[in-house]
Formats: C-alpha cells, sequence, structure tokens
C-alpha cells in the first residue's frame, strides 16, 4: 500500500474489508444461497461513501513490543446489556474465522451467560441456552458494534433437545503464546468482521469500522 501511494496509484494508502453481507446488488442472492457466492468486496485506497453508513470510528493502532499488528483499543464489551470487560485489546485478525480469547477472558464471558457449560471433550468452549444471550456489543473508539444474533454460536443449535448453542468465543489449545502477558486482548475474526466495514490505514497507522449500507442507504445516496 505505502508503494501505490508513493507511485500515485491511490491517493490513501487504505485497505477497507466490506463484509459479505453488504453488497446491496448481490444481497437478495447472498440471502438466498450463501454457499460459494461472492463473500463482500476489497476495496484498495480510499472507501467510497457508497459503503457505509454514518461515520467510521477510527481506532489509532496499539504497538505492542514493536511487532506492527492491527492491535487497537477495545473499549466495552457488553453482554446482554451489560459491561463485562473494559480497557481492553483487540487483535483485528482476518485470518481467524471466530473471536479467540485468553483463557481467563474467555471464563469470565461463560459466567456472563446464563446457563454456560463446558462442552465435553471440547476444550475452550462452552455451549449456553439459546435464550440466555440476547446481545454481544463491542465497543471502538466509542461505537457500539453487536455481533448478529446468527453469530453468538458456531453452526447454530448443536442440540435440538435443549436448543443449545456453542459459542462462538472461544480459547482455543495452543494459543497461549499469543496472549502472553496480554490477558486482556482478543483476537476478533470473520465472524465479527463480516458484518461491518473494516479499514486499514497505513499511513496514520490506525483502523476504522463503520455500519454497512444497506440497499436502501445506497439508493438515498445515488438521489443526491
Amino acid at each position: 500500500m505505502q508503494t501505490l501511494r508513493g507511485q500515485g496509484k491511490v491517493k490513501n494508502a487504505m485497505l477497507t474489508l466490506v463484509g459479505p453481507r453488504n453488497d446491496p446488488k448481490l444481497a437478495d442472492k447472498i440471502d438466498r444461497e450463501r454457499t460459494m457466492q461472492p463473500r463482500g468486496q476489497l476495496v484498495v485506497g480510499t472507501v467510497g461513501r457508497e459503503w457505509y453508513t454514518g461515520e467510521i470510528a477510527w481506532c489509532p493502532r496499539v504497538m505492542m513490543g514493536g511487532a506492527e499488528r492491527w492491535i487497537v483499543g477495545l473499549d466495552e464489551v457488553r453482554v446482554n446489556g451489560v459491561v463485562v470487560f473494559r480497557k481492553q485489546l483487540a487483535l483485528i485478525d482476518t485470518g481467524t474465522a471466530y473471536i479467540v480469547t485468553s483463557d481467563s477472558v474467555f471464563r469470565k464471558v461463560k459466567a456472563a451467560i446464563p446457563g454456560s457449560e463446558d462442552v465435553q471433550g471440547k476444550r475452550g468452549m462452552f455451549s449456553f441456552p439459546e435464550t440466555s444471550l440476547r446481545s454481544m456489543e463491542f465497543v471502538f473508539a466509542g461505537r457500539s458494534l453487536e455481533l448478529r444474533k446468527q453469530d453468538f454460536g458456531l453452526g447454530g443449535i448443536v442440540d435440538p433437545k435443549t436448543t443449545r448453542m456453542v459459542s462462538s468465543i472461544v480459547s482455543l489449545p495452543g494459543e497461549g503464546e499469543a496472549f502472553a502477558g496480554l490477558e486482556q486482548l482478543w483476537i476478533i475474526g470473520g465472524i465479527f468482521l463480516d458484518n461491518v466495514v473494516t479499514a486499514f490505514d497505513y499511513v496514520e497507522k490506525k483502523v476504522g469500522f463503520a455500519t454497512i449500507a444497506s440497499e436502501t442507504d445506497v439508493a438515498v445516496q445515488a438521489q443526491l
């Protein structure tokens, strides 16, 4: 991105991911046939207003031990409207499918959801009654962004008799090194990023989040 900007190919050295539930031209098709359909957009350079609504919430990148990773401040995490965590850190990772936490954070999330139980034979995973989790919010730069209800669990209901779901927030075995000395770190993956606009600014070293534009929003913008 720095090279493209230096060559004058792009005005801003930015990469923006617009989640797969975004493109108004494809929305109906994706909803009907999710599997093997186009998954979102990658915007190189300045992201157009047609892709998002409101303003972008920008988070300065936090340098950790000199490593250039996209780690930003995570103001709050709310479970069922209650603040469970404050002043956390989030590694924005497109290579992770779900949301991964340290073991201590994992246990606290589990305790905040009524009826949660460890999944037998699956370390670092818990299940909960479908009705126990009403909302899960992540607050970046003062902006609350909610995890969609269908993404609370991995693959939906795992036991039709009890309507229990396996949480999409996990603590994976072998991930301990990633959290060494950083118990408050969350790895935010695709199950969250699929539902927002995520911009990576390589010059100002910051990550921005915005709400994906709906079909109605794009129609209104086209009229302005």
